[in-house]
């Protein structure tokens, strides 16, 4: 593999075509519909846990920690929370470097691309293990 040093890359530029701009734009469209129906599905997990947590003097029927069954799911929608956060600024921030051209605003796009990936790489492995 190539190694980019700074002075390697003044040399070298990309220039994005209408076709590379309509398919950003089409990403940018789907991760904006999926980070808010994701924000969505945190926004009914934070209402169930807070439910749970208020109705925890109220159930004290079984033998079981009530606790323990609300933190999975509080777990699962902390977990959630930041590959959404990221589509979400990946969205906006490619919104506005494609109105505007911009390449810092892009370069930051493209940053919260990045951190979305590795958290799910790093999730993956997790799982994995």
């Amino acid at each position: 593999m190539e190694n980019f040093t700074e002075t390697n890359l003044e040399a070298r530029k990309i220039e994005f075509d209408n076709n590379c701009i309509n398919h950003l734009t089409e990403t940018r469209k789907w991760t904006m519909f999926l980070s808010i129906i994701g924000f969505s599905v945190t926004g009914i997990l934070i209402i169930i846990v807070v439910i749970g947590f208020i109705l925890l003097p109220f159930n004290s029927q079984n033998n079981v920690n009530p606790i323990m069954s609300l933190l999975p799911l509080a777990l699962i929608m902390i977990v959630y929370f930041f590959p959404i956060y990221y589509m979400f600024k990946f969205s906006n921030y490619s919104k506005k470097a494609i109105i505007n051209l911009d390449k810092v605003q892009l370069s930051t796009a493209l940053k919260y691309q990045k951190l979305l990936y590795r958290f799910m790489g790093i999730f993956t492995i997790i799982m994995i293990s």
